[in-house]
């Protein structure tokens, strides 16, 4: 079912992939791989490693494995793998295929995704159902609206704006505004960071905290998740590398 669902997404998004346009902000981001600590409160409960990398098609892949460790590995050994295809143009991050796979739990939470620019709508399976969805121009998938904040930052747009995020195949209205500059000191060193918040218009407590590192290339450093149950999930920057601009691109399958 798993490879139906990648391939689903694959076949329909690469099909609709926006061409490579001379407006093409490369130079916004940079690949690179980070490591995470994962917090729930005062509680470690995981790791996460993600990888942004360029492909073979002219496109970027962005891509993060999580699992949980330590004391709550023996009661629960989640393992999630979310993928996200995309290409950056003058006005942002365009995606064209997003996969979320979790393991280790009992409900079917999986799904994969495929925007069609074309036809404006995304489509695919979520929790085993076949779902379709208005696809507003300018949406980005829930995944990369991190890199969008990194994205727009470098390129000084103004703050704050609105844009539409699409989590599974239901778009969503979010705000997104600078809260501030903070010196964060973490396990990777010591970082000088712009605090960026995304926060959903139909519900304010459900928020993305970003602070993201000025002499990193806007790198996360940290990444606060909350919920409207008040329940907070923390990424904490372990380790880092920036890879070569010229590196060999990764395969696009």
């Amino acid at each position: 079912m798993r490879r139906g669902l990648i391939a689903l997404a694959l076949a329909v998004g690469l099909a609709s992939a926006p061409v490579a346009a001379p407006a093409e902000r490369e130079g916004g981001l940079h690949p690179y791989t980070a490591t995470y600590s994962v917090s729930r409160g005062n509680m470690r409960v995981g790791r996460m490693r993600v990888e942004l990398a360029r492909t073979d098609q002219g496109c970027w892949l962005y891509e993060s494995h999580s699992r949980t460790t330590g004391f709550i590995s023996f009661l629960r050994d989640y393992r999630i793998h979310e993928t996200t295809r995309f290409r950056v143009i003058e006005n942002g991050v365009v995606p064209f295929q997003h996969v979320y796979t979790l393991t280790g739990d009992r409900k079917d939470r999986n799904f994969a995704l495929a925007f069609d620019w074309t036809e404006l709508e995304v489509r695919g399976i979520v929790s085993g159902e076949a779902v379709t969805g208005e696809l507003t121009p300018g949406a980005i998938d829930r995944h990369t609206i991190l890199l969008s904040s990194v994205l727009d930052l470098r390129s000084k747009r103004p703050f704050p704006y609105r844009l539409m995020m699409i989590d599974r195949a239901e778009q969503k209205e979010v705000e997104v505004r600078i809260d501030g500059e903070e010196r964060l000191n973490t396990a990777a060193g010591a970082f000088d960071t712009v605090r960026v918040v995304q926060q959903r218009v139909d519900d304010a407590d459900k928020r993305l905290i970003l602070w993201l590192a000025v002499a990193e290339r806007h790198l996360p450093v940290r990444v606060a998740s909350v919920d409207d149950d008040g329940k907070t999930i923390t990424l904490d920057l372990v380790e880092f590398e920036f890879q070569s601009m010229s590196a060999a691109p990764v395969p696009s399958t």
